[in-house]
């Protein structure tokens, strides 16, 4: 259920043991705010399961607001149905891939190498995954999260796989990204096949 709260009136107004509304507020202080319940139970959900802090870094935006950062024009930040993470100490792959498996509807994994970035998260119906490997370029729709990539595959996963094994990170699965996924892979006690599936990304997210 989503509901309307005041910055003014509630902005330390606990929804959850964590997470209080003023958390959620729009970055331009309009005072409206809405919320999602069911976001906020994903996000104590993700909280509990890494046992560390979550800051939010965007939550509820107003229209206005939203368009003025040339936010998605249907984007769920607007509905109180979309938070944008990051949790402390934590690579945002594995962010993403926790929301993945507890089901959340949208997905947007903001990978910058290492520890920057932040991971979206949102309670639409249907799912949306968007992956967006630099601060300066666009998130852009991947049809599944860590799929299986090989030589001659390309894309922004791709990317995240080089950055993971350090390769060069053109986008290209090549001739030297498939050596330091070999590489990557005999280090891990995997076989060297130099094809990139569960275990492999398995690995990766796990850091």
């Amino acid at each position: 259920m989503i509901k309307r709260y005041s910055l003014k009136e509630d902005r330390y107004r606990a929804l959850s043991e964590h997470f209080t509304a003023g958390e959620f507020a729009c970055r331009d202080g309009s005072d409206e705010i809405l919320i999602d319940d069911a976001l906020i139970d994903a996000l104590e959900e993700i909280r509990a399961h890494f046992n560390m802090p979550v800051t939010i870094t965007s939550g509820y935006r107003s229209p206005e607001y939203n368009a003025s950062i040339n936010g998605a024009k249907k984007s769920k930040h607007m509905l109180g149905q979309a938070a944008d993470i990051r949790v402390q100490g934590v690579l945002p792959i594995k962010v993403a891939a926790y929301a993945q498996e507890i089901g959340m509807g949208g997905i947007g994994l903001y990978d910058y190498g290492g520890m920057s970035g932040f991971t979206h998260i949102d309670t639409r119906d249907g799912n949306w995954r968007g992956v967006q490997i630099s601060s300066k370029g666009s998130s852009l729709s991947v049809s599944k999260y860590f799929p299986t990539v090989k030589k001659g595959s390309t894309g922004q996963c791709v990317v995240i796989l080089q950055r993971a094994v350090g390769a060069e990170d053109d986008g290209i699965f090549g001739k030297k990204t498939l050596a330091a996924v070999k590489e990557y892979q005999k280090k891990k006690g995997l076989e060297p096949d130099g094809i990139v599936g569960k275990l492999t990304w398995r690995c990766i997210i796990d850091g």
